[in-house]
Parts: C-alpha cells; structure tokens; sequence
C-alpha cells in the first residue's frame, strides 16, 4: 500500500493548529509508512512545525488547497489519497477505511447527518458526504468545483459530495464511528454532542464558535499527546 495523508488549513488561530498537529501525530501513528502533506495559508507557528510533513504553501481559497495535487518526487499517481481537514482528529483507523485501503478500485465517504449542500442537494439525494474525509483510490483525481461557486460553503459541500458520489464503488465511515461534535449549534447540538468510537471532528473550532470543541480538543491532547 502506498498512501498520501493530507490536510487543509487556513490562516487560522491556535487552536487549529493544535487541531492539526494532534490529528497529524496520530495518523502518523495509525500509517506510518504513508506520506503525510499539509497544504496552509499563511506562517506555519511553532505548534504547526511537524517533523515527517511536506508542507504547500497556497494564496486561494483555503478551503481548496484540497483540490491541490502534490509535488514531489515520490508522487506518481499511484498512492491512495486520505484528505483531512485540520479539525478532523482519528485515534483509530474505523472499518470502513481499512477495506477502502485494501482496495484499488474505492471511494471513501464519511457520511453525516445534514443536508447543507446547496444547489446540489438534488443531486447528493440520500448520500449525505462531507469533506471533512474523504479518500480517493490510485489514478483518480477530484477536480476543483467551478470557479464561480468557490468561497460558498453550500456549493463547496455539495460538489464534494455529489462528485464522490458519482464515483463508486465506496467505502463508508458512519457518523457513529467519527462523530462531528458540535455541541454549541443552536440546531444541532441535540445529535452532534457526542464523540465518535474511533474519531471526532470539531467542526466551528475554526471560526471560534466551539468551546465545546475546545474542551474537547484539551482531553485528547492530554490522553494522546
């Protein structure tokens, strides 16, 4: 198995970064053989400084550094592809992605429980995906969404989802398993506050609105780091 590991990350504060340096060191962890790549905006702080990362530096959208490919010598086109998000943190590596890992011919897709898909909503139907995970088989390629729809969140999520979904077979990692843990949404908090069996991700940690993502954040880093 050969696999690339990355994520995304803006020019945010500390607590994403600590986000990202937790959820690096575990995966580095779980795949050690694989090639880990952080693709930010802005100065990489001391806590974002990781030993065993390429880092790729980018001007756009942050969100889209996702869509970026690799540039390096060991970067041929026949790895499997993990893409994170820097608030998406695993301590153990779910069901789902390990058959998508001994698999050459898979999607990955984390489903959750939301419809926040825009003008795709049609098209993503049942298949709720989100972008916080997904994962891409050797030789296939997520394009960017159309130019005109980037830095709209709705749009970004339902390109996403729906491209994985018109890319089957799949793999599937369930909201049980990495949980997005949202316990201050005004809406959602009454199914997002729990913590997934083998992951979480802290959505709102970014932006500032989480402090229940930040407790959160505090207790696996005492556990884990």
């Amino acid at each position: 198995m050969s696999l690339i590991v990355r994520w995304q990350i803006g020019s945010f504060g500390e607590p994403s970064w600590r986000a990202l340096r937790l959820s690096v060191v575990l995966m580095q962890r779980l795949v050690p053989e694989a090639h880990f790549v952080i693709v930010h905006q802005g100065p990489i702080p001391l806590i974002g400084q990781l030993c065993g990362a390429t880092y790729y530096g980018q001007d756009n959208l942050y969100s889209h550094g996702r869509f970026a490919r690799p540039h390096a010598e060991w970067f041929d086109g026949t790895q499997h592809e993990l893409t994170l998000e820097n608030d998406h943190i695993m301590w153990t590596i779910p069901p789902g992605m390990q058959r998508w890992l001994a698999r050459e011919d898979a999607t990955l897709a984390w489903l959750v429980d939301w419809d926040y898909y825009g003008n795709y909503a049609e098209r993503v139907g049942g298949f709720r995906a989100c972008p916080g995970m997904y994962g891409l088989p050797p030789g296939l390629h997520m394009p960017a969404p159309p130019i005109e729809e980037r830095g709209d969140d709705q749009a970004e999520q339902g390109f996403v989802a729906a491209w994985l979904q018109e890319h089957p077979p799949h793999e599937i990692v369930t909201h049980d398993e990495v949980s997005c843990y949202m316990p201050n949404h005004d809406i959602l908090k009454h199914t997002h506050s729990k913590v997934g069996m083998c992951g979480v991700h802290l959505a709102g940690l970014n932006r500032g609105w989480s402090p229940g993502g930040e407790q959160v954040l505090a207790e696996l880093e005492r556990k884990y780091l």
